[in-house]
């Protein structure tokens, strides 16, 4: 155990003097194990529905070694100053530990009365932070963070009895009202499109994005992320088998084969990317436009006396662990494009066509989000990053439905994450729980697909749903 920065003292001390936090508020103890950008994004939102809902969070415990430099940098950079004194107030008694065996142990001796806990932690972490909650916590509300386990061997070992515990999976655009909204649709036109033929999804991701976030950050490492698709295409895989269920497809058995390739981030390509750097001034500022976020890197940028970035200088960490041959072999950096295809048997008999591709966009600075699902009579397109719904009936004109959510965080559904950790979801708004196997099957195609590019497997992979719970042999 550890002492937290004196900042967070000062912060409520500054804040009670201009305005005092009324304490009608319902309070939720909570304990964090991973304390990252992405857990603070949902606390944020989970401070805004304080008032309109009454209650508040109360964390107790933090479990992570970087507490003080992810706290500062997302007060910093993200925090709203429309709630911060909300924001400040859940961390007024928190207690800090370090994340080793020892330190989970304590913390979960410490505070054995917890209402929720949080599972945020990096993808390699989940498996012994759940392992030791399920183990020495009887606390019954979960919060897991996509996705469930780093590998397909994770999944598979994992057999505890949750019994009467909730594990919330934080499947952030299952959440978003768009979801919603698709679905109602989709369930609207189900008899004039008739039968589902073929679903295909794909998520190109923008260059700034991909660099930073993704390239230069913990995510690179298969050892640590599990990989692209697991990491970052998940929700894709999630809202395709969604809107499936929307028509009333439900799979039976998948078939499925991967394919991957480092095509743009490998050594090869080193000295095209500097160059471009050095010379395009829109791709050097797509490159920056991360750099301070997030705080867990792997690869850093390199600044010279004038606080400019020395590009050649970063590049030249970036790749030095990628393979001169670029032959990627025994190489831990993730694969930067990766495909799926799948045959799916149904329960009604009937077989549906499933691919998904997902990639790191080259220079462009636009991410190309989308789930097209083709139909006997007709299609429909749900473009999640235009935030647009579109349906070609055949014979008619295309009907072009604005879902109303463009350039909105995960399409508005961190809110409802935060109303669901809160208790106060709206009736008939869908949630992700881990128990359900519509849930889980997201996780286990993205760890199989990762499993079969990793390990090079040309033959299909067959996955079937027993006893509710999703089954294969590798």
């Amino acid at each position: 155990m550890f002492n937290f920065s004196k900042k967070i003292t000062l912060y409520m001390a500054f804040l009670a003097y201009l305005l005092p936090l009324p304490s009608f508020a319902e309070e939720l103890k909570v304990a964090i194990f991973g304390f990252g950008g992405r857990v603070q994004d949902v606390l944020a939102e989970c401070a805004m529905l304080r008032k309109e809902t009454g209650k508040e969070l109360n964390i107790v415990a933090i479990c992570d070694n970087h507490i003080e430099e992810s706290f500062d940098m997302f007060i910093k950079n993200s925090l709203s100053k429309e709630i911060s004194e909300e924001y400040f107030e859940m961390f007024k008694g928190k207690v800090s530990y370090r994340d080793t065996k020892e330190g989970i142990s304590a913390l979960l001796k410490n505070h054995p009365d917890l209402d929720r806990i949080f599972i945020t932690s990096s993808n390699d972490r989940h498996r012994d932070h759940l392992k030791a909650v399920l183990n020495e916590s009887t606390c019954k509300n979960i919060y897991l963070e996509k996705p469930l386990f780093k590998n397909i061997q994770d999944f598979s070992e994992f057999n505890h009895d949750l019994g009467d515990r909730e594990i919330q999976v934080g499947l952030s655009l299952r959440y978003a009202p768009i979801t919603q909204s698709v679905a109602q649709q989709l369930k609207e036109y189900k008899n004039q499109l008739g039968k589902l033929k073929k679903v295909k999804s794909w998520e190109h991701v923008n260059f700034g994005h991909s660099m930073s976030i993704i390239m230069m950050n913990w995510r690179r490492y298969q050892s640590l992320s599990g990989g692209l698709l697991i990491e970052k295409a998940v929700h894709d895989i999630d809202l395709a088998f969604f809107f499936m269920e929307s028509v009333d497809v439900h799979p039976e058995s998948i078939s499925m084969n991967t394919f991957s390739d480092h095509y743009f981030y490998k050594l090869s390509n080193k000295e095209n990317i500097i160059n471009t750097l050095l010379t395009d001034e829109m791709v050097r500022y797509k490159a920056t436009r991360w750099v301070t976020k997030p705080w867990q890197r792997a690869i850093d940028y390199v600044f010279d006396n004038k606080g400019n970035v020395d590009w050649k200088a970063t590049m030249d960490d970036f790749f030095a662990e990628f393979p001169k041959d670029d032959d990627f072999t025994n190489s831990d950096i993730i694969p930067d494009v990766q495909t799926i295809k799948a045959k799916i048997n149904t329960t009604s008999g009937n077989t549906v066509d499933f691919e998904l591709n997902v990639k790191l966009n080259e220079f462009e600075n636009y991410t190309d989000r989308c789930c097209h699902l083709e139909f006997e009579k007709g299609k429909v397109r749900v473009d999640i990053e235009a935030s647009k719904l579109y349906v070609d009936l055949t014979n008619q004109e295309t009907i072009i439905i604005d879902l109303k959510l463009n350039r909105v965080r995960h399409s508005g559904g961190d809110a409802f994450i935060a109303h669901k950790i809160l208790g106060t979801l709206p009736k008939g708004h869908f949630s992700a729980n881990f128990k359900d196997p519509s849930v889980q099957i997201s996780s286990v195609i993205g760890l199989i697909s990762e499993h079969q590019a990793k390990h090079s497997i040309p033959t299909p992979i067959i996955i079937k749903k027993i006893d509710g719970r999703w089954s294969f042999d590798i």
